[in-house]
């Protein structure tokens, strides 16, 4: 493989791909939206969602020990 930039290699994967049937007012909203949520990160409340399963889930196998153990006694 050559030496392409980045840019480059891109230009030259685009080529490849169909070109999209937008007009340009739907092109251009589709590229701010594009350009907004670039490098902001996934949003808090994914953060907040996966802390939730995260306690579901171990109060979830908590009881079921508690089940085991009873069951054994």
């Amino acid at each position: 493989m050559t030496n392409l930039s980045d840019e480059q290699a891109m230009a030259k994967l685009a080529r490849g791909l169909a070109t999209p049937e937008l007009d340009s007012t739907s092109a251009a909203r589709i590229a701010e939206v594009a350009r907004r949520d670039v490098g902001q990160g996934p949003p808090k409340r994914r953060l907040f969602e996966a802390i939730v399963v995260v306690g579901l889930v171990s109060a979830t196998l908590v009881w079921a020990v508690f089940e085991v153990v009873e069951m054994l006694r």
